[in-house]
């Protein structure tokens, strides 16, 4: 089974899916940038990251993080997982934090990749009982999932045109210079 990492999101990603989703979280809203676990959860295409947070009070959508003491430190909020596209998520560098804030950090991962099976069925359990609609308390308090897959799709779209029409502008910005250069040559 897969090792779980913390990652961090891409900025602008988060910015459009908050359009869709109010709670989406605001990454740098704390002293510490919001991160997330993953891969929790893979549905077709779609790799879900559930946010760390330090909520620390036990509910149905979440599992406690415990540190060595056996004190909760955080929690995984499945109720707020989404799906992240390829490119969009990278590893949380853990050397960029001060020492006290790494060594959580790597306490933190530890434990939740001791626990990985349990994470990822507790995704799998909250995802389904969302989608499925068969529990109205999961359905308002969670994201609606099928709805970010929808705009997660959508953003990879755009993406790709974004960075095509931009190679397309930077290719024929160059083909006049050649030309020149060619005529230059000529002489």
């Amino acid at each position: 089974m897969e090792t779980l990492k913390f990652y961090e999101v891409d900025h602008e990603y988060l910015r459009y899916l908050q359009r869709w989703d109010a709670k989406v979280p605001n990454v740098s809203a704390t002293s510490h940038e919001k991160f997330t676990c993953g891969v929790v959860l893979g549905i077709g295409p779609h790799k879900y990251f559930a946010p760390i947070s330090s909520f620390s009070k036990k509910q149905q959508s979440n599992i406690l993080i415990l540190n060595s003491a056996g004190r909760t430190v955080a929690s995984i909020r499945f109720s707020f997982m989404f799906p992240i596209p390829e490119g969009l998520a990278k590893v949380k560098d853990f050397s960029k934090e001060g020492i006290k804030y790494r060594e959580l950090l790597r306490e933190e991962l530890s434990y939740c990749n001791g626990i990985r099976e349990q994470i990822r069925a507790k995704a799998q359990w909250v995802y389904s009982s969302v989608v499925s609609r068969k529990d109205p308390f999961m359905t308002n308090n969670c994201f609606n999932f099928t709805l970010l897959e929808e705009k997660a799709l959508e953003y990879t779209i755009v993406l790709e045109q974004t960075m095509l029409a931009s190679h397309e502008v930077a290719t024929s910005t160059q083909e006049p210079r050649k030309k020149r250069q060619g005529r230059e040559d000529d002489r």
